[in-house]
C-alpha cells in the first residue's frame, strides 16, 4: 500500500500576507494590500475555489477580472466576483489596492455595508 501523500493547498492565509510584496514584481500595475478579514474568508474556501480567488486576487494588481464600481453608500468601493464570491476593494494613493471585504455574492453587500455603519457611527 503506497502511503498518503499531502500537498499544501493552492492558497492559505500565509500565502496572502505576503502578497502586497509579491505584487510588487516588474509588470505589476498596483500593489495589493489584504485586510485580515479576507485572508480568514479565503482559509475557509475549498481547494478549487482557493485557488480560483488567489490567481483572481493578483490579477486585480493589472486590473483584469470582472470589476465594478459601487454605487450609493459603498461610492469609493469597487467588487471583484470571483465566482459566487466577491471582494470588495478601493484604490489608495500610491498605486495600491486594498482589499477590504470578501464574501459571498448574497451577503457581501449588505454585511459590508452594516460593518461600514458600525465603523463610522462610533
Amino acid at each position: 500500500m503506497e502511503p498518503v501523500k499531502f500537498t499544501k493547498p493552492p492558497i492559505c492565509p500565509s500565502d496572502l500576507q505576503g502578497l502586497a510584496t509579491k505584487t510588487s514584481r516588474v509588470g505589476m500595475k498596483y500593489r495589493i494590500q489584504i485586510r485580515q478579514q479576507v485572508m480568514a474568508f479565503a482559509s475557509t474556501l475549498g481547494l478549487e475555489h482557493r485557488h480560483a480567488f488567489k490567481k483572481a486576487i493578483l490579477a486585480l494588481a493589472l486590473e483584469k477580472g470582472d470589476i465594478r464600481a459601487l454605487h450609493d453608500e459603498l461610492s469609493g468601493y469597487h467588487r471583484l466576483r470571483v465566482t459566487r464570491y466577491r471582494v470588495i476593494f478601493r484604490y489608495q494613493p500610491s498605486l495600491i489596492i486594498e482589499c477590504v471585504f470578501a464574501e459571498e455574492r448574497k451577503l457581501v453587500y449588505e454585511i459590508f455595508e452594516s460593518e461600514m455603519a458600525r465603523i463610522l457611527g462610533q
